[in-house]
């Protein structure tokens, strides 16, 4: 029985629970769901076509330039590395030349003059290498040299472990 216009409608728990309404909502469920794929159809649907994007999206690119840039680092690394001379070594060498020019002059094959004049240009060669200026300082007794090599080679120890990875890294070898 319909209800008035103005009748209020009240419905119990036990109208709830019947078959009819359980018809009823399943129903609704089915309509709402056929909706929504019909919606999803994919030959209604506007195919898109991506966009090209940016060309630094492109994989290729991006990986190639990055393999250029890290071989032009590698590069560059190795020589630095190749250039870089341990001072300690120079020192030696050129302590050795001093060394030669006395023995030389000992055995009369230079003049004093000769033999000044060429320790003299080795000292100006070695002036920028402070083990060599270390080496020939007269005024410093053989005890204060060897503080000042211990010195030196304590600030050259970092830069030459630093040199020794990066060489090490720049070959491949590692450390294992």
């Amino acid at each position: 029985m319909p209800a008035e216009p103005g009748e209020k409608i009240s419905i119990n728990y036990d109208d709830l629970q019947t078959r009819k309404v359980d018809q009823r909502l399943k129903e609704q469920e089915a309509l709402e769901r056929n909706r929504r794929q019909s919606e999803m159809n994919p030959l209604a649907a506007v195919i898109e076509v991506p966009s090209t994007g940016s060309f630094w999206s492109n994989t290729i690119v991006v990986m190639a330039l990055f393999g250029f840039l890290g071989g032009l680092l590698a590069w560059g690394g190795g020589e630095a590395l190749r250039f870089r001379t341990d001072p300690r070594v120079e020192a030696r060498k050129l302590m050795n030349d001093v060394g030669q020019i006395t023995k030389a002059q000992d055995e009369g094959r230079f003049s004093p003059a000769e033999a000044q004049l060429a320790v003299a240009e080795i000292k100006a060669q070695g002036s920028d290498n402070p083990y060599f200026t270390t080496y020939v300082n007269s005024s410093l007794s053989e005890e204060q040299k060897k503080a000042e090599i211990e010195k030196l080679d304590n600030q050259e120890k970092w830069r030459n472990f630093i040199a020794n990875v990066l060489s090490s890294l720049r070959s491949g070898r590692g450390w294992c």
